[in-house]
């Protein structure tokens, strides 16, 4: 039997996060966004304190940014296969950095694509926007 491997996706402010920190209270292996923490060490060097949507503003290299965290979700892809885990959950998965990247008109070349072909997840849930649980952070 393999390792299943599940992503929840879905706009910011969704409720993605809740749900892996419920699933990971009731015993789920999960794998946590790491972007937050890339974001977050961005912010400090470009020492902003306005909330901005677009992570990449707040960096000088855009693209070594995007490789950076294809890299880190591919990782936690990788581990998901080595745990003694049967399902892990994934807080985004690798094909939301193409999405991402489309979204903000950058262009990518084919080590994102191929990270995306080569690293597939068995299902993949989308988180639908939800207006009563948004909060600007």
């Amino acid at each position: 039997m393999g390792k299943n491997k599940v992503v929840i996706t879905g706009a910011p402010g969704t409720g993605k996060t809740s749900i892996v920190n419920g699933l990971e209270s009731k015993g789920f292996h999960c794998f946590h966004e790491i972007i937050r923490d890339m974001t977050s060490k961005a912010k400090q060097q470009a020492q902003s304190e306005h909330h901005i949507s677009n992570p990449l503003v707040f960096v000088d290299d855009a693209l070594q940014f995007n490789k950076d965290l294809l890299e880190g979700r591919t990782s936690h892809y990788r581990e998901a296969l080595r745990i003694n885990a049967q399902i892990s959950f994934f807080d985004r998965g690798i094909p939301d950095v193409l999405a991402y990247m489309d979204f903000f008109d950058q262009d990518y070349d084919d080590f994102f694509i191929s990270h995306a072909e080569n690293h597939r997840y068995d299902s993949v849930f989308i988180v639908p926007p939800w207006k009563e649980i948004y909060l600007r952070q």
